[in-house]
């Protein structure tokens, strides 16, 4: 007997990757899978249609709300829709991305085991009841940050007749929850629940769009290449072509080194934007297949999303961070403390410093024998095959009497 599963992920491409990339590996183990979203989703009911996925869009695709962040006025709204579909297609379980509680508080009210995904540990900071975060390890200030949308939880749930949370400021299911990040970051707590599973990093070594790409067109053959992006959710700011342009600068220097810059700017901004950008840069203002050019390149640029960071080290890429709120920090002293990379400041770098450090990485022998070790680990197909053990034998521990037609 094979499972029927919904999956529900938030608007981050970057929190939508690493679920859409366990969604496959639960199909291809020939469960029945299925999206549940709003209509206004387009990046990532994208991303999900481009992959085969049926998607159920929350009012039946007619509803065309303004998403307005995670802190909706729609909240209780959307919470009671998603309720609703999942009491129409009765899935077995449903599996809800980290923060996406519209989905979790859904599952809770038409009564479907929830499987908590956390792609990012860092963003499930609490109190210092959080069964999974040692808080002594947790220096990126974000409880703080988020002490308004926890408020804002707090006050849907009342509005929709849940029962009142405890203290610990996320909804921990009782069901599983799957933490999809190396063992070894720090805030983790050694002692986790047994019904909490560290399955490491997913990532779809298929996943990143069609191969004829015209951005693969402008790649250089024999230079090395470096990565650049922002994620699409801090690409939207102003300040972040400021610092567009001011890599460009440097790379601009980097040109007799036979240095090729790729830049993914957002839909924000335009290739015209650019004013610094040498002819040893190339541009891309719309949607590009991230995995593989990450793949084809020798150094990775980013903010430090946990996703962009696990996809380099899936393929033994060294990379330099540009934290810019909350988790990033942990996410890119990680990175310098594992011997991955480096981290500079994103407001106030110096040019020549990148300039050095950009130079260092892509020789640096020691950097790419300790990415590619941590490469090794990620691939290991066991972790998959442990994974799917673990999901399923949680579904039988609840249910037995299914054992006899597994």
């Amino acid at each position: 007997m094979k499972l029927n599963i919904a999956f529900c992920n938030t608007l981050s491409v970057g929190h939508a990757v690493p679920l859409i990339a366990l969604a496959k590996i639960l199909r291809n183990d020939g469960h029945h899978i299925f999206f549940v979203m709003p209509v206004w989703q387009e990046v990532t009911h994208d991303l999900v249609k481009r992959e085969g996925f049926e998607i159920q869009y929350l009012f039946n695709g007619k509803h065309t709300i303004n998403s307005g962040g995670q802190f909706s006025r729609e909240y209780p709204e959307l919470t009671i829709e998603t309720g609703r579909v999942f009491n129409a297609y009765r899935p077995d379980m449903v599996f809800a991305s980290q923060l996406f509680h519209v989905g979790k508080m859904g599952a809770e009210m038409a009564g479907v085991p929830l499987v908590n995904v956390i792609p990012n540990p860092y963003l499930e900071t609490g109190e210092s009841q959080t069964p999974f975060i040692d808080k002594k390890n947790d220096r990126g200030g974000f409880n703080e940050e988020m002490s308004r949308y926890w408020g804002r939880i707090h006050s849907v749930r009342a509005q929709i007749g849940l029962k009142k949370l405890p203290s610990v400021k996320f909804i921990q299911s009782d069901f599983a929850n799957i933490i999809l990040t190396e063992p070894d970051v720090p805030c983790l707590r050694r002692d986790l629940p047994d019904n909490c599973f560290i399955a490491g990093p997913m990532i779809d070594p298929d996943a990143g769009g069609e191969t004829h790409h015209p951005v693969f067109d402008l790649m250089s053959k024999d230079a090395a290449k470096v990565f650049i992006s922002l994620g699409t959710e801090e690409s939207r700011h102003d300040e972040a072509l400021i610092f567009f342009n001011k890599v460009a600068a440097v790379f601009a220097e980097l040109k007799s080194k036979n240095i090729q810059a790729v830049f993914f700017i957002g839909s924000r901004f335009k290739k015209r934007d650019m004013g610094h950008a040498g002819d040893n840069c190339v541009i891309c203002d719309s949607f590009v297949p991230q995995r593989r050019i990450i793949s084809q390149a020798d150094l990775v640029i980013s903010h430090g999303g946990w996703n962009t960071v696990h996809e380099a080290l899936y393929d033994a890429k060294p990379q330099i961070v540009f934290p810019i709120a909350g988790h990033q920090f942990n996410t890119a002293d990680w990175v310098v403390n594992r011997g991955v990379g480096m981290r500079f400041n994103y407001s106030r770098f110096d040019r020549e410093d990148l300039k050095i450090g950009i130079l260092r990485l892509l020789e640096d022998k020691k950097t790419k024998k300790t990415v590619s070790q941590m490469s090794s680990r990620i691939r290991s197909p066991e972790r998959v095959y442990n994974l799917i053990r673990y999901i399923e034998g949680r579904y039988l521990n609840e249910h037995p009497h299914y054992a006899e037609h597994w």
